[in-house]
C-alpha cells in the first residue's frame, strides 16, 4: 500500500476517520487539518453531520489510510466462509460459517500487523466494518460500527489526547455510518434511530446553539432516508413529515434547507399526495398540486424565501393553470430567461397543457430513486446549507448508465467506503444487489486517469474498443504506485480480448523504448547542428559553491542512460535543457542530500475513436509540459490482432523553435449528435507555429498524410474543428466580423475549398451530415461531405426551402444535443437509414431527420419533423424511439444561481408533452432508456403492476446525489 507507519493515537484515529467522511469548507479553503476545526461554527458549536466535501465535482479526500486498508482487507479474504461439516455434526452451520470466518480475518489481521502494526492496531475494526457493509453482510457491519462507538472512552488515554468534544464527535461518526448503510440498503427506520441516537450523543457537549443546529441535522438525515428507495405512498408520507420536522420554524429554517424539502415533495415524489383516501391517479395529482401550493404559502411568509421558493410556486401554480396568479409570481423571480419577446408567461407549455388535459396534468412520477451518500451541507453565514452532492466517491464522465449482461443496471463509478468497486442496482426497484464478493470492476466507457487519488491506486479497466459481432475488445488499465507523496504509473497496458487470442500489450515498456530513440535522435541532431549547448554542474571548493560547465554529448547520453535503465523521468528537457540534472549525485552545497528523482510517468488525457476500427491515445510523458497537454500519440488499429500489436507512435519534435505539443482540433464525438467516428477517416491535431498553426492529418493507420500551415481564427483558435469522412472543415470569421465562409481541406483529394461567403456569421454545429452556422439573419444548413446548400421540408406542411436557410431572424443560441439512427420506409417502401436529431434554436426543440447518405441529384434534403416551444434554456436531451418520443432538461435559473433547477419535460415525436418533472439539479443527467421485458416471477404472487413489468424505462441522475428511474410506456 506504500504506507509510511507513525505512532498512531486518538488524535490520529480521528483525524484519519474525519479526513475521509467529515470535512468542512472553512477547512478546505485553509487546506490545515480538520481535526483541528471540525464540526465548528464560529469556533463554538458543534455538529455530528459526517459528510463528504465536493469541489467541481470531485470529493475531496486528504488522508487516504482508511480507504487503502479497506481494499486490501476485502482483496485478502476469501470469497465466502466455507466450514467441513463432518468434522463437527453438532454443531448448526451458522456457527461454523461464523466461525470460518472469524479465522479468515484473524489470519489477515495476522498477516497486515506484520508489516503495518501500529495501522492494523487502531483502524483494522474500523476497516472490516466498512467491507462487510460492501458485502453486504449488514449484520457483521452494523454490529462492528456499533461496537467501535461503544468502544469509544473520552477518558481514556488515547481520548484525552483530542479535544472535549472530539470523542463525543467520533462516537456519532460510526453511528452515522451505520444509518447510512441501513439506508443505502432500505432500512429507513432503522437509519432515522441511528441517526437520532448519533445526535444525542453529540449533544452531550457544546452550547446550546451548536444542540440545535445538531438535532436540525439528524432530522435532516432522517427525512433524507425516506427518499430513496421505491417512490411509493409510504415513503411519500414519512418523507413529507419528516420534511414537515425540518421546516416547522420556517423562521430559523435556511433558505436552501427549505428549497431542499420542497425539491423532495415536487421532484422525488412527484405526483404523490399524503392523503391516505385517495385512491384514482387524477385525484392524487391534484392532491398533490394542492398540499404543495399550501407548503409554499407558509413558507412564502417568511420574507427571506421568496428569492428562491417563488419560482416552486410559480410552476405549482401554472399546474393548477392558474395563469394570472403565476404570471404574477413568476414577475418577482430575478432571472433573464422569465420573459420572452411575447411578454407571455415561460410557463406556458405547463398552463396551456394543464387547461385542454381532460383528465389530469401528465405528472412524470419517479418510479425509484438510490442514494449512496450523505445530502453535502456546506457552510455560509454560520449555517449548514443541502448542496448537490455527487454519486459516488469516483465517477467516469460521462457516467455511461447501463444493463449489463447479467441485468443490472450498473455505470461508471464506484464507492471507496464502504468497498464497492462496482455498483448494482435492480433495474425494476432500484435495491443495490451484491452480485460478486469481492466486488469487481467493470470496464468503464472513459478512462479515470485524469485525477488522481487514492482511487487510481485501484486498477480501472477503461473499454476503448468493442466489436459485438466479432466478440473483439479492448480495455485499457493503468495501475498506479504512490510513493512520497507523488502517484507514477507502475504498469499501461492494453488488454486484447477475442475467441483467439487474449493478450496484454504493455503501453509503458513501448513508449519508454520508443521515446528513448526519439530523443537520442533529437539531441544529437540539435547537438550537431549547435542548436543545443550541454552544461554540467561541478563543485569549486575554493569557492564553495557550485558552478555550471561545458558538457559533452557523451556525458550527457550516459546520464540518460543511467535515468531509463531507474525509471526516472529522462524527457528532453531535463536531461538536455533545463538546468544541469544533478540525479543521483552528492552536491556539497546541497548539504550532501541527493536530489529527488522524479519517475517515470506517463498520463492519460483522451481516447478517441476514428475510422472503422482506430483509436487512439493522446498521452503526456513529459513533466515540463503542462499535465493537460499531450506531447505523445498512440495509434492501435484495432482491425486485427496483428495490427493491433504493432502501434504506431508519434511524439512531438524537440529543440529550439518547434512545437511541444498536440492540440486536438477533429475529435470525433462520442455523446452527443456531431459526427461519430463511423464518419471520419482522418483526425487532425495542431501544434502553434508563431500567428498560425500547423495542422498535422493522420489517416487510419497513424500515418501523416497531409501537414498544412493554417491560418487563425478571429478567437486565435484554429479554423478547422470538424470532420466528415476525409474532409475537415470549420468556420471562419474575419476579425472585423462582418464576412465569414465554412473553410475546408480535402485529404483525399488534397485539395481544398470555400463555401459561399456568410454575412456575420456566429457560431457553427454540426450533426452528423449536416453543418449548421448560425448567421446574423439566418440560419444556413450546408451538406457536410459536399458543403453544398441543403433544402428543409416540413412533415405538417407542404412549404419547402430551396436556398438553404432556415429560421429568418436572428438566434441568440443554436445547439444540437442528441441524435440517433433510424430506419423509415421511402414512398417507395424501401428501407432508408437516417439522422434523428434534436437541434434547439434559443427557447425551441426541433426534430429532424435526414437520410443518411445522398441520393445522386444531390444533398438529401432536412425534414422537419417536429417543433416544441420550451421558454427556456434547453440543457440535455434523449431521444427514446419513435413510439415513446424523446425528453429534454430546461432551466428557468442563471448559472450562479444557488438554487439553481432543472426541470424535465417528455415530448411524443408529434410534439404533445406527454410528462413533466420539475426541480431536478444541476446536470448533466446521463440520460439511458430501455425497453425492458418485465421480471419473471411466481404466478401466484402478488406483484407491483408498476415496478416489475415489461416497458420503457427512463434512467438519469437527478441533480440531488442519486440515480433515478421512472417508466414512461
Amino acid at each position: 500500500m506504500g504506507i509510511n507507519e507513525k505512532d498512531f493515537c486518538g488524535k490520529e484515529i480521528f483525524s484519519y476517520f474525519a479526513n475521509e467522511r467529515f470535512i468542512t469548507e472553512d477547512v478546505v479553503q485553509r487546506k490545515d487539518n480538520p481535526s483541528e476545526h471540525i464540526g465548528n461554527v464560529n469556533r463554538e458549536t458543534i455538529r455530528s453531520l459526517p459528510v463528504k466535501y465536493c469541489s467541481n465535482g470531485e470529493t475531496f479526500s486528504n488522508h487516504w489510510h482508511l480507504v487503502a486498508l479497506v481494499h486490501t482487507i476485502d482483496l485478502m479474504l476469501p470469497v465466502s466462509f466455507k466450514h467441513d461439516s463432518c468434522s463437527s455434526p453438532d454443531i448448526s452451520d451458522d456457527v461454523a460459517i461464523s466461525r470460518a470466518r472469524q479465522t479468515a480475518v484473524i489470519k489477515v489481521k495476522i498477516a497486515l500487523k506484520a508489516r503495518y502494526p501500529k495501522l492494523v492496531e487502531h483502524l483494522f475494526d474500523t476497516a472490516l466494518a466498512y467491507v462487510w457493509w460492501g458485502r453486504g453482510q449488514l449484520p457483521q457491519a452494523s454490529q462492528m460500527l456499533y461496537q467501535a462507538a461503544k468502544n469509544i472512552d473520552p477518558l481514556s488515554a488515547d481520548m484525552k489526547k483530542m479535544k472535549s468534544f472530539e470523542p463525543y464527535l467520533l462516537k456519532a461518526m460510526y453511528l452515522n455510518e451505520a444509518g447510512l448503510m441501513y439506508s443505502m440498503f432500505g432500512d429507513p427506520r432503522a437509519a432515522a434511530k441511528c441517526y437520532h441516537h448519533a445526535a444525542d450523543v453529540s449533544c452531550s457537549t457544546g452550547s446550546l446553539e451548536s444542540q440545535e443546529w445538531l438535532v436540525l441535522q439528524s432530522l435532516i438525515l432522517t427525512a433524507a432516508a425516506w427518499d430513496q428507495g421505491l417512490m411509493d405512498k409510504k415513503s411519500a408520507v414519512n418523507s413529507c413529515s419528516g420534511w414537515n420536522a425540518v421546516t416547522a420554524s420556517p423562521k430559523d429554517c435556511p433558505l436552501e434547507v427549505a428549497c431542499a424539502a420542497m425539491d423532495a415533495f415536487l421532484c422525488f415524489h412527484a405526483g404523490m399526495s399524503t392523503d391516505p383516501c385517495i385512491k384514482s391517479r387524477e385525484d392524487e395529482i391534484r392532491a398533490w398540486l394542492y398540499e404543495a401550493k399550501a407548503k409554499l404559502e407558509n413558507l412564502l411568509k417568511i420574507p427571506s424565501m421568496s428569492q428562491s421558493l417563488n419560482l416552486h410556486y410559480a410552476f405549482v401554480l401554472a399546474m393548477l393553470g392558474l395563469e394570472s396568479e403565476s404570471l404574477h409570481v413568476l414577475r418577482r423571480f430575478p432571472a433573464r430567461q422569465i420573459w420572452d419577446s411575447t411578454r407571455s408567461s415561460v410557463l406556458q407549455p405547463l398552463i396551456d397543457v394543464s387547461r385542454t388535459q381532460t383528465t389530469c396534468f401528465p405528472v412524470l412520477s419517479m418510479l425509484w430513486r438510490r442514494q449512496c451518500s450523505y445530502p453535502i451541507v456546506s457552510k455560509k453565514n454560520s449555517f449548514y446549507y443541502i448542496c448537490v452532492n455527487v454519486l459516488a466517491d469516483r465517477q467516469g464522465e460521462p457516467l455511461n448508465l447501463h444493463i449489463n449482461d447479467e441485468g443490472y443496471l450498473t455505470g461508471d463509478l464506484y464507492l471507496n467506503l464502504p468497498s464497492m468497486r462496482g455498483l448494482h442496482l435492480d433495474p425494476y426497484n432500484g435495491s443495490v444487489c451484491i452480485v460478486h464478493t469481492p466486488s469487481i470492476s467493470e470496464p468503464w466507457q472513459q478512462s479515470p486517469c485524469k485525477h488522481y487519488g487514492i482511487e487510481e491506486l485501484l486498477p480501472m479497466p477503461c473499454c476503448i474498443y468493442s466489436d459485438t459481432k466479432q466478440h473483439v475488445s479492448a480495455n485499457l488499465v493503468t495501475i498506479q504506485q504512490l510513493e512520497r507523496n507523488c502517484y507514477f504509473n507502475q504498469s499501461f497496458y492494453v488488454q486484447w480480448k477475442s475467441p483467439e487470442h487474449f493478450h496484454h500489450l504493455n503501453l509503458r515498456k513501448i513508449i519508454r523504448q520508443r521515446l528513448k530513440e526519439h530523443i537520442l535522435k533529437q539531441a544529437r541532431e540539435c547537438y550537431d547542428n549547435g542548436e543545443l549547448t550541454l552544461k554540467k554542474l561541478v563543485y569549486d571548493d575554493s569557492k564553495g559553491r557550485d558552478h555550471c560547465e561545458k558538457s559533452s554529448f557523451e556525458e550527457k547520453k550516459k546520464k540518460f542512460d543511467e535515468h531509463y535503465e531507474r525509471g526516472w523521468d529522462f524527457s528532453y528537457s531535463h536531461i538536455f535543457q533545463d538546468y544541469p540534472c544533478i540525479c543521483g549525485e552528492r552536491i556539497k552545497a546541497k548539504l550532501n542530500k541527493y536530489p529527488v528523482k522524479a519517475k517515470f510517468d506517463i498520463r492519460l488525457n483522451n481516447v478517441a475513436r476514428y475510422g472503422k476500427a482506430t483509436v487512439v491515445l493522446m498521452l503526456n510523458v513529459s513533466h515540463k509540459n503542462w499535465i493537460q497537454s499531450n506531447d505523445t500519440l498512440v495509434f492501435l488499429d484495432m482491425s486485427s490482432f496483428e495490427a493491433f500489436c504493432k502501434p504506431v507512435i508519434h511524439f512531438v519534435e524537440h529543440g529550439k523553435g518547434t512545437a511541444r505539443v498536440f492540440e486536438p482540433t477533429t475529435i470525433p464525438s462520442t455523446v452527443y449528435g456531431g459526427p461519430s467516428h463511423q464518419d471520419v477517416n482522418v483526425i487532425g491535431f495542431v501544434t502553434p507555429d508563431g500567428r498560425n498553426t500547423v495542422v498535422t492529418v493522420f489517416d487510419e493507420f497513424g500515418t501523416v498524410v497531409k501537414t498544412s500551415s493554417e491560418a487563425r481564427n478571429a478567437n486565435n483558435s484554429c479554423i478547422l474543428t470538424h470532420g466528415v469522412g476525409s474532409t475537415l472543415f470549420g468556420l471562419v470569421i474575419d476579425k472585423d466580423e462582418e464576412m465569414g465562409r465554412i473553410e475546408a481541406l480535402d485529404v483525399k483529394k488534397n485539395t481544398r475549398w470555400n463555401s459561399v461567403d456568410l454575412f456575420q456569421p456566429k457560431e457553427m454545429v454540426v450533426g452528423h451530415n449536416t453543418i449548421f452556422v448560425q448567421t446574423l439573419t439566418a440560419l444556413v444548413l450546408l451538406d457536410a461531405p459536399t458543403l453544398l446548400q441543403t433544402d428543409v421540408t416540413f412533415s405538417n406542411a407542404k412549404d419547402e426551402v430551396s436556398d438553404g436557410q432556415w429560421l429568418n431572424k436572428e438566434l441568440q443560441a443554436i445547439n444540437v444535443l442528441a441524435s440517433k439512427k433510424i430506419t423509415r420506409l421511402d414512398l417507395s417502401g424501401k428501407e432508408v437509414e437516417l439522422y434523428r436529431i434534436i437541434f434547439t434554436a434559443d427557447t425551441k426543440v426541433y426534430l429532424l431527420d435526414r437520410p443518411c447518405q445522398n441520393s445522386d441529384e444531390g444533398p438529401s434534403h432536412l425534414n422537419v419533423v417536429t417543433e416544441v416551444d420550451v421558454r427556456g434554456i434547453v440543457t440535455e436531451a434523449c431521444y427514446i424511439s419513435e413510439e415513446v418520443g424523446f425528453v429534454v432538461t430546461v432551466t428557468l435559473n442563471e448559472k450562479a444561481d444557488s438554487c439553481y433547477r432543472e426541470h424535465l419535460y417528455w415530448y411524443s415525436n408529434h410534439g404533445d408533452l406527454r410528462g413533466f418533472l420539475p426541480f431536478l439539479g444541476k446536470g448533466p443527467h446521463h440520460f439511458y432508456s430501455v425497453h425492458l421485458c418485465g421480471k419473471e416471477t411466481d404466478t401466484e404472487m402478488v406483484t407491483d403492476t408498476q415496478t416489475d413489468t415489461q416497458g420503457w424505462y427512463l434512467y438519469f441522475t437527478d441533480g440531488h446525489g442519486a440515480i433515478c428511474c421512472t417508466k414512461l410506456l
